[in-house]
C-alpha cells in the first residue's frame, strides 16, 4: 500500500488480516493499494509473518522499494501506477499448491480441504503448512474469509428480511453463526453495517489486485 500526505510517502506491505482494524487516514491522504490473491504476494517473504501485520517494504527489499516508492511518487494517474507495479512486482508461484488454493477461491471458500490437498498432490498436514506459508493463514481459516468476502460483495444492496437466506446461501450455518463471523471481520452488526454502507459515498476500485495477468478480483 502506497500512501502520500503532502510531501511524505510510504510504502508498506500489509498480511493477511484475520480480525477488524480500524484504520484512519487524515483528510488529503493519497492512498494507492494493490490487494494480492491468496497466495500470489511473491515478495520472498513468508506471508505467515505478516499475518495482522504491516512492514515496511524497504525492511524487505530495500532496492526494489525504493525504486518502486521513487516511480509512484512520480507517477501522475491511477493507471500509470498500476503499470508501474505491473512491471516491478514479481510474478507469483505457480504449482499444484498454487492451483488448489486458487480453486478454494473460486468456490468462495466453500470447498473440502482434504479434497484440495489430494488435489494439490501432498497430504492434508502438507497443504495445510504451504498454504500458511503462501496466504499467511491455514486453509479453515482462508476459507472463512473468503466465504466472507463473498457475502460481503452480495450483501450491499440486500435488504434486512433477505440476511437469513443469502447467510445459508454463502455456506454459514445460521443467522447466529453469520453475524458472528460479521462482527469478528467489520466490528459491527450486518444490518448496521447495512445502514452505514448505504449512507456513505460509493468507494470506486479502478484495480483491486493485480497479478502479472493483471486479473480482477472479488
Amino acid at each position: 500500500m502506497y500512501t502520500r500526505e503532502g510531501g511524505l510517502s510510504r510504502l508498506e506491505v500489509i498480511g493477511a488480516m484475520t480480525q477488524y482494524v480500524d484504520a484512519g487516514a487524515s483528510a488529503g491522504t493519497e492512498i494507492f493499494a494493490i490487494r494480492f490473491r491468496p497466495g500470489g504476494m511473491g515478495l520472498g517473504l513468508g506471508a505467515d509473518e505478516l499475518r495482522d501485520a504491516a512492514v515496511e517494504w524497504q525492511a524487505i527489499h530495500p532496492h526494489d522499494a525504493r525504486l518502486l516508492k521513487t516511480r509512484l511518487d512520480d507517477a501522475r494517474t491511477v493507471q500509470e501506477r498500476i503499470a508501474i507495479c505491473g512491471a516491478i512486482l514479481p510474478a507469483p508461484q505457480a504449482d499444484a499448491v498454487q492451483n488448489a488454493i486458487a480453486e478454494l477461491e473460486s468456490r468462495r471458500g466453500m470447498a473440502d480441504l482434504d479434497w484440495l490437498a489430494s488435489q494439490a498432490g501432498v497430504s492434508e498436514r502438507q497443504f495445510r503448512r504451504r498454504c500458511v506459508a503462501r496466504t499467511g493463514l491455514a486453509p479453515k481459516q482462508l476459507a472463512r474469509i473468503l466465504r466472507f468476502r463473498h457475502i460481503l460483495s452480495r450483501l450491499r444492496g440486500a435488504k434486512r428480511g433477505d440476511l437469513t437466506a443469502l447467510a445459508l446461501d454463502c455456506g454459514f450455518y445460521d443467522q447466529a453463526h453469520f453475524i458472528h463471523e460479521f462482527r469478528q471481520f467489520t466490528g459491527e452488526s450486518p444490518v448496521r453495517f447495512l445502514q452505514s454502507s448505504s449512507a456513505a459515498e460509493p468507494l470506486h476500485s479502478v484495480h483491486e489486485s493485480l497479478s502479472h495477468t493483471h486479473d480482477g478480483a472479488d
